[in-house]
């Protein structure tokens, strides 16, 4: 019998109510203050970031009567970009910050922080890191700063088809594009030689000192070197007859170790036995406009991404708020001094 009563006492009874456990009243207050202090740093850490950008950008802008309606419309797209990605408008303002400081103004922060957040998305980067990271090679490369899409569209097809990733190529540039530009090579085929290079272990500084090797054998050669420039008419090929026709095949590699040394020649080596995937990788180079946009919006429709931009959107609201009412807020906190 009292077997049968603790049985139907358990199989009757009601599951326990959440609000009916201990401290749970004190467990929601506790999650809503938490989530309102994170959304509240948020708010203010964007606005104290982007109060930095609009006092570098004000200094140099050369058209102040309309500076403040144009700072508030890259406002508003920095915001969206925020919203749209996985990246919060904190963390997009950062970038912004680290562009003004580059020298950029206004009208070309609008164009490239976009480029640069795909390029970001593209390698699971923090946006802030390669927004410096892309200023540093262009400025290096001495690329002008309106064509940072072309620049993220590069680069983006070379870590698409090869075995680098932004930061080596950054690297590798810091390294070399000064002398690369000297030398006249492209900017479309430099980043194809550092794709090429990743593929053969070659990366970030040693891929660098190598295309520097290379390019200060062109500017000032030894003279082992200039002997065997001399002896090859400063060609370095051969015409070799295929089927009637004369094509060019390349010549013995002592001639290339003798030329670019020991540290350009390895190098120059495996651009010589890769040629053809050099001149593929930079023909897709060459057309790869909007690429840094397609595969940035493949890694924006993951799960991750679209949980990203769900949660971007509460940020958003919060900012709206603390918008309003940060003018209140300021005058009380004064009132404290």
């Amino acid at each position: 019998v009292y077997k049968r009563q603790a049985i139907n006492r358990i199989q009757y009874s009601k599951a326990p109510s959440l609000r009916n456990l201990p401290f749970a009243s004190m467990l929601n207050a506790y999650m809503g203050y938490s989530l309102i202090r994170s959304e509240l740093t948020k708010a203010i850490d964007y606005s104290n970031i982007m109060e930095s950008a609009h006092s570098i950008l004000r200094v140099a802008d050369s058209d102040l009567k309309t500076f403040e309606t144009r700072f508030d419309s890259m406002a508003r797209h920095v915001r969206k970009i925020g919203i749209d990605t996985k990246y919060t408008a904190v963390e997009i303002a950062g970038a912004v910050k680290y562009l003004s400081m580059a020298g950029m103004n206004i009208e070309t922060i609008n164009k490239s922080i976009r480029p640069i957040t795909n390029l970001a998305l593209i390698g699971d980067n923090d946006v802030s890191y390669i927004a410096d990271l892309a200023t540093n090679i262009m400025a290096g490369y001495d690329i002008h700063n309106d064509s940072m899409d072309s620049v993220a569209d590069i680069i983006s097809s070379t870590i698409s088809r090869s075995n680098v990733n932004i930061v080596e190529m950054a690297e590798s540039y810091k390294m070399a594009a000064g002398y690369l530009r000297m030398a006249g090579v492209d900017f479309t085929e430099s980043s194809a030689a550092i794709g090429l290079l990743g593929n053969m272990g070659l990366k970030g500084t040693l891929a660098g000192t190598s295309l520097r090797a290379l390019s200060t054998r062109f500017a000032k050669p030894t003279k082992e070197a200039q002997e065997v420039l001399d002896r090859l008419g400063i060609r370095f090929t051969e015409m070799r007859d295929i089927e009637g026709v004369q094509v060019e095949k390349l010549r013995p590699i002592a001639d290339v170790q003798a030329i670019f040394g020991k540290i350009g020649g390895n190098a120059a080596m495996m651009f010589l036995k890769n040629y053809d995937k050099l001149r593929e990788l930079t023909s897709y180079n060459r057309g790869s406009q909007g690429v840094s946009s397609e595969l940035a919006l493949v890694k924006q429709n993951t799960t991750k991404g679209l949980w990203a931009q769900v949660t971007s959107q509460l940020t958003e609201g919060f900012m709206q708020a603390y918008e309003v009412l940060e003018p209140s807020i300021r005058t009380v906190l004064r009132t404290f001094l």
